[in-house]
């Protein structure tokens, strides 16, 4: 249950509400306990995305997914478990998709060993 309250806390709470009309204060407790039996006994089935084109300002659309309040919980939820296990794994001077790192990170660490050469030399 601890999981899935990690997973609620990472919804935004936004006004919008998902697919399913829900908005994360929709969300009871008793919710969360009917999805963990549903997670447990491998009876959750998540609901397709609405795929809404949305027009880009050079031309042309991308497309975004809109899934339901549940679905993000779930989401988060793995996203939360999957972290502590790959985090530690991954090479240190990775810097996609980490947690508080980024592209802006990679640059400073190749500026700051640009700079380590240039004093070497």
């Amino acid at each position: 249950m601890k999981a899935l309250n990690a997973g609620l806390a990472r919804v935004k709470s936004g006004k919008s509400p998902g697919l399913d009309g829900e908005v994360k204060a929709d969300i009871t407790q008793e919710r969360l306990i009917k999805l963990q039996k549903d997670l447990k006994r491998q009876k959750y089935v998540p609901k397709p995305s609405k795929k809404i084109a949305i027009p880009k300002s050079g031309g042309g659309t991308r497309y975004l997914g809109i899934a339901s309040a549940i679905d993000k919980v779930v989401q988060g939820t793995l996203l939360e478990l999957l972290t502590v296990i790959v985090e530690p794994i991954f090479y240190q001077h990775s810097y996609g998709f980490r947690l508080r790192l980024g592209c802006h990170d990679a640059l400073h660490q190749i500026r700051y060993a640009l700079l380590l050469l240039e004093c070497l030399l």
